[in-house]
């Protein structure tokens, strides 16, 4: 029971140093904007004519964009957009099979034709009086 506690513990500590811990710093020099954010939140300061604004936002997705404006994407039409491309692989895999089956089976039709024309030609050589 220690151990799993132990376990728990160390897995609870990462996911709080994983959203505390910043992994992007942005710098805009014509704007003298400075950004700097992590998993789970977001700094931004923006210079002002007399002090420095400073602007913190907590769970930075809003109307379903990103702290840095980039769309974040809706699950369903994520959701849509793989199901149809496994849909579209899938009929591209049945077409690539049937293929292969025609030419094994045209490969085999040839090799057993060669085969008979072989086993004639060794008859006839064994046999000449046939």
């Amino acid at each position: 029971m220690k151990k799993l506690a132990k376990i728990l513990s160390t897995i609870g500590a990462i996911s709080l140093a994983a959203s505390i811990v910043p992994y992007y710093v942005r710098k805009d020099e014509e704007t003298g904007t400075f950004e700097i954010g992590g998993l789970l939140w977001s700094l931004k300061k923006t210079p002002g004519e007399e002090k420095d604004n400073y602007t913190v936002e907590l769970l930075p997705f809003k109307n379903g964009k990103a702290a840095d404006g980039e769309e974040v994407p809706d699950a369903q039409e994520v959701i849509e957009e793989i199901a149809d491309a496994a849909q579209d692989a899938g009929e591209k895999a049945a077409d690539l099979a049937e293929e292969l089956k025609e030419t094994v089976e045209e490969k085999a039709e040839e090799a057993k034709e060669a085969v008979e024309e072989t086993i004639k030609t060794i008859e006839e050589k064994l046999n000449p009086e046939a």
